[in-house]
């Protein structure tokens, strides 16, 4: 029996013509492995003997792998143990399909289990080098070090909340809170909260930028300060480190020493900022569609060369492309650098405050 396979489908040695077969005296075969090219699909076989022809559907599904990738040192390990179709959630944290939580430790190269029964989750580093998970496990707000393994329940947040940062959770009602540890206690920033980011200044204290009731406003949990960010239209989304999206695609930086709110770009239809040095507010963003970058304090914007028209934003000068490409942007070079392909969900952090680290997930060869 001849065997022809359709577009996307090669056999394991890349060849991708007709290969030829004995049937057995049922008259099938036994085909040897064949690989998909492009993950996910659904094609049909084709097979023939002299005077008979039959096809057959295949369906093809992509196996999701879990990695980390040093852009400084370039190192690229795949993250063992991560059960396969999990999502990135945090640095170098993932959740299973089962909700499982999952922190994969690349010094000693072991998956360690976090928690179970998860919703919601993300793990940042405090103090540029201390993985801290926070996470909802079967309703309840928790709080861990990673590193010692010591979980404090996050006591005064209620039952069924969703994690939006690194101590920080919104209740179903609308009401953001954020646990402190130290004193095992929780405090409520605001009420009718429709987004918010976290970020920790200096590495350590957290800055809580929110839209509470369509006013943009931030709190420093460590000051126990709030601020209305002046000039930012109402109904507009947090995006990342006192960074707002309007609704018409308008992106606002807020500065607190300056009370005023500058305009970043228009079109935007993804953003997020992180703290560049712990201090640094650095702006990643995608305007009608092209990838670019904006230095808060130095006032300068550069386009993100290289890397594809309408990307999202994923992270840091961290970009996906529609076509699954993973592309962080080096500034100082001006030059992207492709990270991998297939890529299914990612997350960056900052290792020591300037050492971009991606943790993501790709399709694996099927």
């Amino acid at each position: 029996m001849t065997i022809l396979l359709p577009s996307g489908l090669k056999w394991a040695d890349g060849f991708t013509g007709a290969r030829t077969f004995t049937t057995d005296q049922n008259g099938r075969v036994v085909l040897p492995a064949i690989t998909a090219v492009n993950g996910d699909a659904s094609v049909t076989l084709s097979g023939s003997i002299p005077g008979a022809n039959a096809t057959a559907p295949v369906t093809v599904t992509a196996q999701v792998g879990a990695k980390i990738y040093n852009v400084v040192s370039t190192e690229n390990p795949p993250a063992t143990g991560i059960p396969l179709g999990s999502v990135a959630v945090g640095h170098g944290t993932y959740l299973t399909g089962d909700g499982n939580l999952v922190y994969f430790n690349t010094g000693a190269g072991v998956a360690m289990p976090l928690a179970t029964d998860v919703s919601s989750g993300t793990t940042v580093l405090v103090g540029g080098t201390q993985s801290y998970a926070t996470y909802v496990s079967g309703g309840i707000a928790m709080v861990q070090d990673v590193a010692t393994g010591t979980t404090i329940t996050a006591a005064g947040i209620p039952n069924g909340s969703t994690v939006v940062g690194h101590g920080t959770f919104l209740a179903p009602n609308g009401d953001l809170y954020y646990f402190n540890s130290g004193a095992n206690t929780s405090v409520l920033i605001g009420s009718g909260v429709s987004s918010a980011k976290v970020a920790l200044l200096n590495g350590t204290q957290p800055v809580v930028t929110y839209v509470s009731n369509g006013t943009a406003m931030a709190y420093n949990a460590a000051t126990a300060s709030f601020v209305t960010a002046t000039g930012v239209p109402a109904g507009s989304t947090a995006v990342g480190h006192a960074t707002y999206l309007t609704p018409d695609g308008m992106l606002y930086v807020f500065r607190a020493a300056t009370n005023t709110a500058v305009v970043v770009s228009s079109g935007v239809s993804s953003a997020t900022t992180a703290l560049y040095g712990g201090t640094q507010p650095y702006v990643t963003y995608v305007t009608t569609g092209i990838p670019a970058v904006y230095d808060v304090i130095n006032g300068t914007y550069q386009t993100a060369t290289g890397v594809p028209s309408n990307s999202a934003v994923v992270g840091h000068a961290t970009f996906l492309a529609p076509d699954g490409q993973l592309v962080y942007y080096n500034a100082g070079a001006n030059a992207p650098i492709v990270l991998d392909v297939a890529v299914t969900s990612a997350d960056v952090h900052l290792y020591e405050g300037t050492y971009p680290i991606v943790t993501y997930t790709h399709q694996l060869v099927c």
